[in-house]
């Protein structure tokens, strides 16, 4: 919603989409939780598995240097090539939000 459409509100309906939005918010936090716990459940067979039948994985813990690994493919080929497909105004949006939060900054590169 753009800032001219979202002041033409009232205070009472912004505030009601406010908090409708929060609780949206939490609830698909708490379904996401719930899903890779389940998963982690089906796919080790240690836990309840309420989607299938469960597998015999083993979980490994995540090390330091797999997500030093995984930060740099995000950094050196996810968010340049997602750059690379959206529009200037989408990459600017990018930096002055995620990008601002996280240090990871979108860039186009040349082909």
């Amino acid at each position: 919603m753009n800032g001219k459409k979202w002041a033409s509100l009232n205070s009472e309906t912004q505030a009601w989409l406010e908090a409708q939005t929060l609780r949206y918010e939490q609830t698909v936090w708490d379904a996401a939780q719930s899903d890779f716990e389940e998963g982690v459940n089906c796919l080790t067979g240690n836990g309840e598995c309420k989607r299938g039948e469960s597998a015999s994985m083993t979980l490994v813990a995540t090390s330091e240097a797999d997500v030093a690994y995984a930060a740099s493919r995000l950094e050196k080929n996810v968010i340049p090539a997602w750059a690379n497909r959206v529009d200037d105004a989408s990459v600017n949006e990018w930096n002055s939000t995620i990008g601002a939060i996280t240090g990871l900054v979108a860039r186009k590169t040349a082909n």
